[in-house]
């Protein structure tokens, strides 16, 4: 190894002292004495090293020995080594030296951290003058060197200072007691609070700055290595815990001072104590919020998938809670181990009484962290076998074959075997295929050749067992064989083709006896458009293994299939699987046909969402200023459009963008699953949507829409999951329809302030009937608010609602403009409702602060009629506009059943007028009964165009390789 030879930037070396022959290591601050045998080198025998905050490398090595005339033993202390090198070991953070070393030149270009180690025979001298190499050290080294520097003088000065003013100091305190006891501590609280709320956040700023420059990044910097957001970090969540604390003491100090001895001795240390507890748990939640944050935003981590993530944020929430109160009640001198202790006999007995709950709680939290199944498996357990499309703390609901909700208590899957079918890595498959026999001593080379061809297969399972072929049956004229194997788990719908084979005609020549991938399939519906062409999303690089993205292979597949749009149109073909996919748009003259068994999963990866410009009716987006991502399958400027299928899953994963709703983090309104654009003849249709981000179904601009036979299901807590929002749309026939949602099943909406007024495009000729709804906190259907184009002739019938917050329900306000006449509803039934009818010109939520306030809407021509409803809260909430009425309210034929607990006042009426007929409970003033004449409400008898529009009947052919 080659030894040093020369440094730069340091002091002289004495003529006594040269490079040596074998080379040991010596750091800056020599502590040890040293001796000098022959040419043997200076050895530091302790192997010190100098730390810099924290970091356990040496700052500067050196070699010396003495030259050949040198004396051949004698002793060098601390003291004469520093009169030979002057102010060497003086300050080892100021001059330093480091180096790399070779042995050979293979060694060459090796970084300061590697170590030097002595070699005998070495020769020559080799040093780098770059320095230490590290920026990150260098800022270190200055910073410590100014700080060092500038705090040894200030204090030196600050104790100057301080020893003469003592006594002047106590002497006017002694002689002021108002200034000792109040002004000054309430001065130094105050101090204490601006150094919190303006310096602070500037420290940890710029400690954070440095920190992610540095080894101690795990401050600032994410477990994949990129950097975090002050605001998202661990000092940023610090931050406001910290001086919020600070500024509780200083005016609990402050008014102490004022307060008697007795109450400050007895509270003052204890609302400390509370505030200190506050603050740790306020901390830790916001840090914990983060960390979770970032990892749900990011890829999955440590095997944790994101139903896991959820679970442990909501455990770790809870726990915090608990730790807190217990804390709290501790610090208050509340005997917290006494009431758990008494607490533990009447838990005992809770428990018994609700332990079907508790088991159901205790399961569900089992499920969370063992994962049998996930959302959007197919599973069994005992006789119930659906689809999972929401996973509770008490519950779990499932989809069953016929895409009805199906809710299980979670004690169910404790006690029964749960076979999850969409986690089977392999399938078995057996099947018996008769051959004519001539010469029964071929079959085995029969055998032999359909098991090779099974091996070669590349759908195929070997992981388990190999293929086998035997003969299994012998008949006077047959023959058969037994043909076994396992196919891997993309191979759903497998056919396994068979025919009758002379054993004459496959001897020798390996046939295709049975041929396992290609599956055929036809599909026939009934639609307002067929095409001459159609296509496989497989055919186009498709991998539905729920993990591949096919965003590239939906957009390739649709765009490939535009050359047909004027030659037939054509399909697209979406097969068994689980496709994940960001947004892709949509083609004229084009049908996307989903399998029963086929599930768009929405990606959470927000690059494959491109952003659109706000709505032109609208002026902004509805979640932020800005604009909005497109939806999952969207289109504009279109004709003749289809999405249907054999209720096919169309999976939005929104628990994501719900999540990134409620803490405010979005730039960008959240996307719709199936929106379209200024288009014509449009069919939606036998689907399946689940967990839309916010919308579910948006036509607008639009005319000639059919939406039928259409599941919607989304958490009853998630926002703004409306099911079927028509927008600006004319001649729309809703119907056949379920939906569970978060807020309103159907909205009818026309654009929003000054903008919708600007656009001036309504919503009119819509029907809609036969629709279940479930909305807790919403309405069946709502009429608003966002109407400033105007809504026109609404037909509403045969409705079901149940357990939702209203039947129909108007919403306007003073600046949207417009109208809203000609509504007609009638054969509604309603089960456990708050209110039946709901009308308000209150619903003061505005684009922005520039709505013309003498814009105000119209409210007119509302007819309700033969309707039942039971266990109804209030009957009615109807509130106009001041000076500007609603009018021409028609309500017959109508029974509510009040609930148990309901409103003394069934009905509430200002600003309305109207009459009613045959209602009970009797109405309010505003809307007097028509006593003995007894009239019905009005509803159409003609039909509007879209109820005449015709479909055909398609039928096709195909296969596709899965």
């Amino acid at each position: 190894m080659k030894s040093i030879r020369n440094c730069t930037n340091f002091y002289p070396i004495p003529q006594s002292l040269c490079s040596c022959n074998i080379t040991r290591t010596s750091y800056a601050s020599v502590n040890l004495h040293y001796q000098v045998k022959g040419k043997q080198s200076f050895e530091n025998t302790g192997s010190s090293r100098e730390n810099v905050l924290g970091l356990k490398s040496p700052i500067g090595v050196r070699c010396y020995t003495i030259l050949p005339n040198c004396t051949s033993s004698s002793t060098f202390s601390n003291s004469h080594f520093r009169k030979a090198v002057p102010l060497f070991s003086a300050s080892p953070l100021l001059k330093y030296c480091s180096y790399s070393s070779s042995s050979g030149s293979s060694n060459a270009g090796k970084g300061v951290d590697q170590i030097v180690s002595a070699s005998s025979g070495a020769s020559g001298v080799n040093v780098s003058d770059s320095g230490v190499g590290n920026e990150w050290l260098d800022k270190v080294k200055d910073l410590w060197q100014s700080v060092v520097e500038g705090a040894t003088y200030t204090g030196q000065k600050a104790k100057e200072v301080s020893d003469e003013l003592s006594p002047h100091v106590e002497r006017l305190l002694d002689s002021q007691p108002y200034l000792k006891n109040v002004v000054v501590p309430a001065s130094f609280m105050l101090t204490g609070t601006l150094l919190a709320w303006f310096v602070m956040p500037r420290v940890l700023r710029r400690f954070h700055k440095y920190s992610s420059q540095g080894p101690v990044g795990i401050l600032s910097r994410s477990m994949s290595g990129e950097e975090i957001p002050y605001e998202k970090s661990f000092l940023g969540a610090l931050e406001d815990p910290v001086r919020y604390l600070v500024t509780f003491i200083a005016f609990t100090q402050i008014g102490m001072m004022v307060a008697p001895s007795t109450i400050a001795s007895q509270y003052l240390l204890p609302a400390w104590r509370g505030a200190v507890i506050v603050s740790l748990v306020w901390f830790l939640n916001r840090w914990k919020t983060n960390v979770f944050t970032r990892a749900l935003a990011g890829p999955v981590v440590a095997g944790l998938d994101r139903e896991k993530l959820l679970a442990l944020d909501k455990v770790s929430s809870v726990g915090l809670f608990v730790i807190a109160v217990m804390a709290l009640a501790e610090a208050c001198g509340v005997a917290v181990q006494s009431i758990l202790t008494v607490g533990g006999i009447g838990g005992v007995a809770t428990a018994f009484a609700a332990r079907d709950v508790l088991g159901n709680v205790l399961s569900g939290l089992s499920m969370q962290f063992s994962r049998p199944f996930s959302l959007g498996d197919t599973i069994k357990a005992g006789s119930i076998e659906g689809q999972v499309v929401e996973m509770g703390l008490t519950t779990t609901s499932l989809l069953n074959a016929e895409k009805f909700p199906v809710i299980v208590p979670n004690s169910l899957f404790s006690s029964q075997v749960i076979v999850n079918k969409s986690r089977a890595g392999w399938r078995a498959i057996v099947s018996k295929i008769p051959l004519q026999i001539n010469d029964l001593d071929k079959i085995p080379q029969i055998a032999n050749d359909i098991n090779s061809m099974l091996r070669l297969h590349s759908q195929v399972f070997l992981g388990k067992e190999a293929p086998y072929c035997f003969l299994s049956r012998v008949e006077s004229s047959f023959a058969e064989l037994t043909v076994g194997c396992n196919l891997k788990q993309m191979v759903c719908h497998v056919a396994v083709k068979m025919k009758t084979v002379d054993a004459t005609e496959v001897v020798g020549i390996p046939q295709l006896v049975v041929e396992i991938a290609e599956l055929k399939t036809s599909l026939e519906y009934s639609a307002i458009s067929c095409r001459a062409h159609s296509a496989v999303l497989t055919d186009f690089g498709g991998v539905g293994d729920g993990k591949t993205s096919n965003t590239k292979a939906f957009q390739d597949a649709i765009n490939n299939l535009t050359q047909y749009a004027s030659n037939g149109g054509a399909q697209l073909f979406v097969p068994p699987g689980k496709w994940l996919t960001g947004s892709f748009s949509l083609i004229s003259h084009f049908t996307l046909y989903l399998h029963k068994d086929a599930v768009l999963l929405a990606s959470q990866d927000i690059s494959e969402w491109p952003v659109l410009k706000a709505l032109p009716s609208y002026g902004r987006g509805r979640d932020a200023a800005g604009g909005r991502f497109a939806s999952l399958i969207f289109g504009t400027n279109l004709t003749d459009v289809v999405v249907t299928g054999e209720n096919g899953t169309i999976d939005g994963q929104g628990s994501f963008w719900w999540q990134q709703f409620h803490k405010g983090k979005l730039k960008y309104t959240r996307p719709y699953l199936i929106e379209l654009m200024y288009t014509e003849n449009i069919q939606i249709s036998n689907l399946t949507l689940l967990n839309s981000p916010s919308w579910n179904v948006h036509p607008i601009y639009s005319s000639n829409i059919l939406i039928q036979g259409i599941t919607i299901i989304a958490p009853i807590s998630s926002p703004n999951t409306d099911g079927i929002n028509p927008d600006s749309c004319t001649n729309t026939r809703i119907e056949d329809c379920y939906i569970v949602s978060g807020d309103d099943c159907v909205a009818v909406k026309s654009g929003w302030d000054e903008y919708g007024i600007a656009f001036g495009m309504p919503t009119k000729q819509l029907v809609i009937r036969r629709l279940t709804c479930i909305s807790p906190y919403s309405a069946v259907i709502a009429l608003g608010s966002e109407m400033s184009g105007g809504i026109q002739d609404v037909r509403a019938e045969d409705i079901v609602a149940i357990n939702t917050e209203s039947g129909v329900r108007i919403k306007t306000a003073v600046g949207r403009g417009a109208y809203v006449k000609d509504i007609y509803v009638r054969r509604m039934t309603m089960h456990t409702m708050k209110w039946a009818f709901w009308m308000t010109g209150n619903y003061k939520a505005h684009a922005d602060n520039h709505y013309d306030p003498n814009a105000v809407p119209e409210i007119k021509g509302i007819n309700y009629r033969d309707m039942v409803a039971e266990n109804v809260s209030m009957a009615a909430r109807l509130e106009g506009i001041s000076g500007d009425p609603f009018t021409g309210i028609c309500i017959s034929n109508v029974t509510i059943g009040m609930a148990a607990k309901a409103k003394k006042q069934p009905w509430t009426c200002t600003d309305v007028a109207g009459i009613t007929s045959g209602v009970t409970p009797p109405p309010c003033a505003l809307l007097p009964d028509q006593g003995e004449k007894k009239m019905d409400c009005d509803f159409p008898a003609d039909s509007l165009p879209i109820d005449l529009v015709e479909f055909k009947r398609c039928s096709y052919k195909m296969s596709y390789y899965v």
